[in-house]
């Protein structure tokens, strides 16, 4: 059975380490429990939360492993509702 919609939610994991913290933006698909690594970063800004999507959505396998269509959470980060809408 093909399951036609994902829900996703993409958040950023603090990481301490030796020269400050670092997150990994992490996604998982809450339905599957499949999980996908966009990549790390020094900080969880704006443009490297929209950076992070980008490199989430264009994985071979994250397309692979989602549904036709998925819906997309974040957490603590309305703001960037138009940014994504572009």
């Amino acid at each position: 059975m093909m399951c036609f919609t994902s829900t996703i939610c993409l958040y950023p994991i603090e990481v301490p380490t030796n020269e400050g913290d670092a997150f990994a933006f992490v996604a998982v698909d809450i339905y599957s429990g499949f999980s996908f690594l966009a990549g790390v970063e020094r900080n969880r800004g704006k443009r490297n939360v929209l950076k992070h999507i980008k490199l989430l959505i264009q994985q071979e396998e994250f397309k692979n492993k989602r549904a036709e269509s998925f819906t997309l959470i974040l957490h603590k980060y309305n703001e960037l509702k138009e940014d994504m809408a572009e």
